[in-house]
């Protein structure tokens, strides 16, 4: 299970910043850049994400006026990509503002006429979301770095249809249900985040029960904290069971379809 704390200590803003960005080399590789970037987030309105109690991602915006935000900077840990964080992180951030009264949220990021394929994956993070490209600025990080300017609309009805359907699922009961599946959830998170640390540490070796563990294990992963729990248990046994994690690989493809389970 994961959550979303807004951060107010600039410190603290800062530490979580530079973790997350010293990890995305690929991104964030000019070093004067992730200083400008790490010291920028001090005094902007941030958000950080946690799994397990560790700090996995973070975004920070920037308020132009009472109608636009900018992201300033976001990121995840590597390990933590294709598991629906960021996409959970802007959609916290896009109620939030609207119901502040915002209306566009932006970001900025590397153009298409520039060949950098990790920038094409940001791209389509942020089309995928509900970003539109709006302008591409030439001279503002210069020639050989494009800037494309992607701006998404925050619509308010989020926030109200948000209340309504809550309105109605109390009416219902299914709150109480939801009380109680997210319980047995975060118990389930405590048991496998311990069979991971077992299976990291070589303190489970009985073939048969690592596949019961891993059987049902997989069978919770529609969650994306239990697949992230599921990628980690198949990491920790890859390298003296690897005929057992590609098999279960070929089978969570069958069951879920997902082409984003690479370990």
């Amino acid at each position: 299970m994961h959550i979303i704390e807004v951060q107010s200590d600039p410190s603290q803003k800062r530490a979580v910043a530079e973790k997350i960005l010293r990890s995305l080399h690929q991104w964030f590789g000019i070093e004067s850049s992730t200083l400008e970037y790490i010291a920028g987030v001090s005094e902007l309105d941030f958000r950080s994400l946690h799994v397990a109690g560790e700090s996995v991602g973070f975004v920070a915006l920037e308020k132009h006026n009472t109608n636009t935000a900018e992201i300033y900077v976001m990121g995840i840990l590597p390990e933590y990509h294709g598991n629906g964080y960021g996409h959970n992180l802007i959609s916290e951030v896009s109620v939030s503002l609207a119901k502040q009264g915002f209306s566009y949220l932006m970001v900025k990021t590397l153009a298409d006429t520039h060949p950098d394929l990790n920038y094409t994956k940001t791209r389509k993070f942020y089309e995928k979301i509900g970003f539109v490209p709006l302008q591409v600025l030439n001279e503002l990080w210069g020639k050989e770095n494009p800037c494309l300017l992607m701006i998404k609309r925050l619509d308010a009805a989020e926030s109200s249809e948000e209340k309504e359907i809550d309105a109605s699922m109390d009416a219902l009961g299914l709150n109480g249900l939801i009380g109680r599946f997210q319980q047995m959830l975060a118990e389930s998170i405590l048991y496998y985040e311990k069979l991971c640390y077992n299976l990291e540490h070589g303190h489970l070796q009985d073939v048969q029960q690592i596949e019961r563990e891993l059987d049902q294990l997989m069978s919770l992963s529609f969650h994306n904290d239990m697949l992230a729990l599921f990628k980690r248990a198949l990491r920790a046994i890859y390298d003296s069971h690897p005929t057992m994690v590609a098999d279960y690989i070929d089978t969570y493809l069958e069951l879920y379809g997902d082409d984003e389970v690479a370990i």
